[in-house]
Order: structure tokens, then sequence, then C-alpha cells
């Protein structure tokens, strides 16, 4: 085996006789060095964008989510919340009640989803975090509100403004239809004391009040529509799920932060497995110049090869020596691939070389990118992979036609 990594070794990287082999070999790595440097920068890219709409939507939703498995609103007394709590890895929870409803701010108005919450949601929640204007903290004895910022726009609302309130307006089915239709609906006030952003999709449509007064507003006392937990951090996730769904019983759903979202996690997974395959694809088509650079090189060393024989090689040593001189030409364009493509992302973290658009335009400034052990290494598969057939291939072809 020595013999054959001397030989290739000193294959690889002497000089050929004919300068066209040093271009084929150089283009060759130079190939799979590009291919594998752009399937790690954009993969890279691919996983900042799904980090940062995950980031999003936790500072929003909660580790894991209670929810009825039929309906929409369960008793708060349904759920054995003692042994919630003192299940391992549970650091808070509080329940939690949406419901559409019209909304009334200085003679505009507005449909949102009204989202009632205890006084241990901001335990539960980054929501603190994302107040951009005000304070606001959930207390049942007082009817305060906190509100989207691009809602809080569309109304022309401030915090500052002491003079006028959030009204909603919930439909009352226990009234029969009159001729006034202010009597069909249930109605209920509070004071906008905080505006937060997180991201559109929460920003144009959420208020959030606390969870006694979205009851008292539709009716549903002492009921919710969810009851949410913060778990401790490095707690196991899909252990904690597993017990806290034994203690709800089938009469409710036990979701965590993915499966809260499995649509949108489903997108991001075909995405990702359709970008795989399209550089995936690329890479293999730029992996081909070994098989062209193999073969200039074994027909420029075919009286070495006879030398070889006649020295007591068999044609197993020699298809061994050119084999490995392709997996040399393969790691060669691998590793340089990976360390440039890597490089290339830590300087995009690092200073922000490529900017999405002008500053404040979008959440981030910069494209963001997390680099992924296990997508450096499916790389590493798929390139050695495709360099061992082809070196394979053509080393058999070219052995059999000498």
């Amino acid at each position: 085996m020595n013999f054959i990594w001397l030989v290739a070794t000193r294959y690889f990287f002497s000089k050929r006789k004919q300068h066209a082999v040093n271009i084929i070999s150089r283009i060759s790595v130079a190939g799979i060095m590009t291919g594998t440097a752009a399937l790690v920068i954009v993969l890279s890219v691919f996983n900042g964008f799904s980090h940062l709409v995950s980031n999003l939507y936790d500072a929003f939703d909660p580790d894991i989510k209670i929810l009825p498995a039929a309906g929409k609103f369960f008793s708060v007394n349904e759920l054995d919340t003692t042994s919630i709590r003192k299940t391992e890895g549970v650091k808070a929870i509080s329940f939690t009640l949406e419901e559409n409803v019209l909304i009334k701010y200085n003679e505009k108005q507005a449909v949102a989803m009204l989202k009632g919450v205890d006084e241990s949601f901001n335990r539960v929640s980054k929501m603190s975090e994302y107040l951009i204007d005000g304070n606001w903290t959930p207390e049942n004895n007082r009817a305060d509100a906190a509100i989207g910022a691009g809602l809080a726009y569309t109304l022309g609302l401030t915090p500052e403004d002491l003079f006028h309130h959030l009204q909603f307006y919930f439909p009352d089915k226990g009234v029969t239809p009159s001729l006034n239709p202010e009597e069909a609906f249930r109605t209920n006030r509070a004071k906008s004391t905080g505006v937060f952003q997180i991201q559109q999709e929460f920003d144009n449509s959420y208020v959030l009040v606390p969870l006694k007064f979205i009851q008292e507003l539709t009716g549903n006392e002492l009921k919710a529509s969810a009851l949410e937990i913060a778990l401790d951090e490095g707690a196991n996730i899909s252990q904690v799920t597993g017990q806290l769904s034994a203690i709800a019983g089938n009469r409710f759903k036990t979701l965590d932060r993915k499966q809260q979202h499995a649509f949108l996690f489903k997108i991001f997974k075909s995405e990702k497995f359709a970008i795989y395959l399209i550089l995936g694809f690329i890479l293999v088509l730029s992996s081909f110049g070994i098989i062209g650079s193999l073969s200039m090189l074994m027909i420029e060393k075919k009286n070495d090869m006879k030398t070889l024989l006649f020295l007591g090689a068999d044609a197993n040593s020699l298809r061994k020596i050119f084999f490995t001189d392709g997996l040399l030409l393969t790691s060669a364009g691998l590793v340089t691939g990976l360390i440039i493509g890597c490089l290339i992302c830590k300087a995009q973290q690092h200073f922000e070389l490529i900017k999405l658009g002008h500053s404040g335009d979008f959440v981030v400034d910069a494209y963001p990118v997390s680099i992924h052990a296990g997508d450096l290494l499916l790389i590493s598969l798929i390139v050695l992979s495709v360099g061992i057939m082809l070196s394979r291939y053509i080393v058999n072809r070219m052995i059999h036609a000498m």
C-alpha cells in the first residue's frame, strides 16, 4: 500500500510532460472546488434564513403548546397544571385565549386577533424584548393592551395618547337580532400602553390583553384556547413533550415548536432538498473533469505502467495507483472548496459583506448565514462518492483498453 501511495502522490504532485494534462487537472480540481464552495455558501445562507424565520416565531410562540383536540376552547380546570409544573424541564406555564375582534380607535377600525394572556406570560414568551414603544405587562386588574406595530400604524395609534382608548367589539351570540347593530356586540375598552414589532404576520394582526379582559369580552369565563409552556435551557423537548402529552390525555394535543408550524418546516425541508438536488447535480457535472484528467494521465504514463508490470506489479496495483490519484484530485477540490466556502461564510457573519438592501428595510441588514456540520459532512460524502465512482470507472476502462 505504501508503494501505491508513493507512486500516486508522485504522479499527483509532479509536473506532466504534456502541459495540457496539467491544465486539465487544474480545471478538474477547480470545478470540484467551485461546486463545493457554492454548495456550502448557498446552504449556509438558506440555514441562516431558516434560523431567522424560526427565531421570529420563537419570540411569539412557546416551546410547547397544549391545545384542545376538538373545538376552540377548554376549561382551565381540565388540565392538571400541578403535574405539568412539576414535570422536569418545565420552567413556566401560561394560559392564553385568542379570538377575532373588531377594533375601533379614534374613528378608525380594523379586524384583529385579540390574544389574552395571564400574568405568567412574560416568563413563557420573549415578548418584552420586542416592545419598541411604551411598556406593557399583563395584569388582570388593569385593562392595558400591547398592539402590533403594523396595526398601530393602520389605526394611527401611539401609546402616548392619553385621550383615546382601544374599543373592542365581539359578536354576542346570546342577543336576539335588533334594529340597533351595536346591541349585537359585547364591548370593552383598553388603554394601549405598548407597541411590539416581531414580523409582519404578527405586527399587522395581533393585540395582547390580560386573560381576564378577553374572557369577559367574549363570554368565555374560566376558559382558554391554549396552555403555553416554556422549558428550562437544555431541556429535552421531545422527552418533555411526551410526558406532557401523557398528563394532558387524549382530549388535548401537545405540540413542540416544529409541530406548531409543521407546514413551514416542511417547506424549509423541501426547499433545502431542492437545493441539494440542483447544486448536487451541478457538482456532479463539474466532477466529470476527473475522467479527462485521469485519462490523459494514464495515456502519458503508459510507458511507466509497462515498466511497473515488468518489475512485478499486476493490473490490480496499477488500478489502485491511478484510483488513488483520482481520489487525491477529488480530495484537493473538496478540501479547498470547503475551506473557501467556510471562510466566505465567516466573513459574511463578521463583516456583513453582502447587504439585503438599505438599512432598516428588512429584519436584518445583511444575508444571514449559518454553517452546519451536517451539511459539510453530506457535501463531503457527495463529492467523495462521485469521485470514487468516476475514478473507478475510468481507471477500469483505461486499464482494460491498455
